[in-house]
């Protein structure tokens, strides 16, 4: 009995039946939980929780009688095992009752637990039983019915009694149709002989199956191939039949053809082929040699399978060989070429190219596919090209001779010319020097150029110093002692106050002045903050100026360059602004600045009136565009200008990021 309590449902009228069969059932090891009902209503309705492992059922109830009862219990619980309980007079009531579907019974007279817990084993284990029966029978039958294989059960004349669903998909005859016809009408004519003697052999083995393949009409009017599997189930009394699995083969065999016409196209081509063809492992051993093999080198294809190819190699050639050999190992589907000399069967050693292809992880060839053929006649031509050639090079030899004889009476002549030669390469010399000397002057006016801009550069750095740190604080300091002598002569006459503001307006003045002619000549964040905040108080002060909006775009300078980098970018963008605002009258320009890790770039762009540039770099008046140029340039950048009348102006620089020590 299962370790999990089972649960009874007993259904019975009388209390005293009912006392002894509770009782019986909650003693002993095996004990069960049993529930009640002494109606046949309450007894269903408890059923219908579908918890209940097994029914005792008292067939004559006061709301029901007889096999009524039981049927009633069944289309409640179908899957719930039933044990009848009856008395003596009605024993044949209950086997008619176990016929229809109750699983044992019990007389009420001869009740004791051995025969109580007998019945009620058996009815479980039967009902267990007889449940897995069920439920393989429908798992086969699901499979039987959906399989992709067709089953046919037929006679021994070949009358088909069932065909399972996957006949239909297969040879296209519906089923109705296909069953009662004659299995061997289907065959191909040229098939129907062999499959009748397989089955007159089949018919004399019960239980024993043989496999064939053949051709089978479809409904179509095309012919299918089939594989067979038939089995000789005559024996067994559930079936009556010969038994036969079915597998459309169809497009394996179209493969197969076309597989089979293609390896002897191949192997035609192979056998055929003037070259030979080795197949190599990875020690190259010989694991397939052509036929051609015989006639290169003398040995039948068989005879040289399992020998090692290198064995009859030259030894000067064998080591170069061998390498190149290993080179391919390492080189997946790369084709190597090779020359050496391999030993014929006569003992002579012919030469050979050889073209190696490493197809060891291709499934279907699995090896060193060689292509080879015989070059010797090519060698020997080659040798004796070289015999030749070197017979003609010493008749060249000997014609060069005499050429320098006869040529002896030019030597005067080439003399002459080479003193002429000699005469016009000093010329050259002369003029080459006078090139070095103005490429020199030049590098040093460029190198004075650099010089003068630093100079300039430094000596407005110190100016604007000098202006912001005495002058500035000198002018304060008067500003201080003006406004305090203001202060003290606050009594004083009107006009002398209107003469102390004068005096201080004026004094402002000169000191505004002073503060920008101090930033114009070089601001002091440009040495101390760096390019960017230089250029974003250039532009606010700029904007304050002139009322022109400057648009600002950078990528990548959130960084410090070099000094002259920076003074360089800051005086382009400072000057293209001052022509900006001398020279348009627009609202709005744009500055955009960006730098990579090689190049530094900045371009000024308007919509005023433009220019031609050309004629205003001409102009000695433009020295703002000539320095802009000569700035960019003695950096080892460059600066273009793009403009023309009435279409705006844009100004495009680009500096180094590092200077080279030629521009340094």
């Amino acid at each position: 009995m299962s370790e999990s309590r089972k649960k009874i449902l007993l259904i019975e009228d009388e209390p005293d039946a009912t006392e002894i069969i509770t009782g019986l059932l909650k003693s002993g090891e095996d004990q069960f939980i049993v529930e009640c009902s002494d109606r046949l209503k309450t007894g269903l309705e408890r059923l219908s929780k579908d918890d209940i492992d097994l029914v005792l059922l008292d067939l004559t109830l006061p709301d029901s009688r007889s096999l009524d009862t039981l049927q009633s219990v069944q289309e409640q619980a179908p899957d719930c095992p039933i044990v009848v309980l009856t008395g003596t007079n009605d024993e044949s009531l209950a086997l008619q009752a176990v016929k229809i579907g109750a699983q044992d019974y019990v007389l009420k007279s001869d009740l004791t637990r051995q025969h109580l817990m007998r019945s009620i084993r058996y009815a479980l284990e039967r009902h267990h039983s007889e449940s897995i029966l069920k439920d393989n029978e429908k798992r086969f039958r699901a499979l039987f019915e959906n399989s992709w294989d067709g089953v046919v059960l037929k006679s021994v004349d070949g009358l088909i009694r069932y065909a399972s669903p996957a006949i239909t998909r297969i040879l296209g005859y519906a089923i109705d149709q296909f069953v009662g016809t004659n299995s061997f009408e289907y065959l191909h004519p040229d098939d129907r002989p062999v499959v009748e003697r397989v089955m007159s052999r089949l018919i004399g083995q019960p239980g024993s199956n043989v496999t064939t393949q053949f051709r089978f009409a479809h409904k179509d009017g095309s012919w299918r191939w089939v594989e067979c599997t038939t089995t000789n189930r005559l024996h067994d009394p559930s079936v009556g039949s010969v038994g036969c699995n079915i597998r459309d083969i169809t497009e394996n065999k179209l493969a197969e053809q076309t597989l089979r016409k293609r390896e002897e196209f191949f192997r035609a081509l192979i056998e055929n082929s003037w070259e030979g063809v080795l197949l190599l492992s990875n020690t190259g051993e010989i694991k397939y040699s052509s036929p051609s093999t015989e006639r290169i080198l003398g040995r039948p294809g068989d005879e040289m399978v399992r020998a090692n190819a290198f064995n009859y190699m030259h030894t000067d050639d064998l080591e170069r060989v061998q390498h190149k050999f290993q080179m391919l190992m390492a080189s997946p589907d790369q084709t190597l070429t090779e020359e050496f000399r391999y030993r014929h069967l006569d003992g002579t050693w012919r030469w050979i190219e050889s073209y190696g292809t490493n197809l060891l992880d291709t499934p279907s060839v699995q090896a060193i596919v060689v292509n080879y053929r015989d070059i010797t006649e090519r060698k020997t031509n080659e040798v004796a090209l070289r015999n030749a050639r070197d017979t003609l090079e010493q008749r060249v030899e000997e014609r060069t001779t005499e050429l320098v004889t006869l040529n002896a009476s030019l030597t005067e002549q080439i003399v002459e010319r080479t003193r002429a030669e000699k005469e016009l390469q000093e010329r050259n010399q002369r003029l080459a020097s006078l090139y070095e000397e103005v490429s020199e002057q030049r590098k040093q006016l460029q190198s004075l150029s650099h010089r003068l801009v630093e100079v300039q550069e430094q000596e407005r750095r110190d100016i604007a110093r000098e202006l912001h740190d005495e002058v500035g604080q000198v002018l304060t300091g008067l500003k201080m002692n003006l406004e305090l002598i203001r202060r003290a002569s606050s009594e004083s006459s009107e006009a002398h106050r209107a003469s102390f503001d004068q005096a201080m307006t004026q004094l402002n003045d000169l000191v505004s002045n002073v503060r920008n002619l101090s930033l114009n000549l070089r601001p002091a964040m440009l040495d101390d903050l760096g390019l960017l905040p230089a250029l974003l108080w250039q532009f606010d002060r700029f904007s304050a100026q002139t009322e022109i909006r400057v648009k600002f775009k950078h990528s990548g300078i959130d960084r410090r360059f070099e000094s002259r980098i920076e003074t360089a970018i800051y005086r382009i963008v400072q000057e293209a602004l001052t022509n900006v605002a001398r020279h348009t009258t627009v609202k709005e320009t744009s500055v955009l600045l960006w730098a990579t890790n090689e190049k530094i770039h900045v371009q000024i762009e308007d919509n005023g009136n433009g220019f031609n540039p050309e004629s205003v770099l001409g102009d000695w008046k433009s020295s703002g565009l000539t320095g802009m140029r000569e700035r960019a340039a003695l950096l080892g950048g460059r600066l273009i200008i793009e403009s023309w009348p009435e279409t705006g102006t844009t100004i495009t620089a680009e500096l180094p990021v590092e200077i080279r020590l030629s521009q340094k």
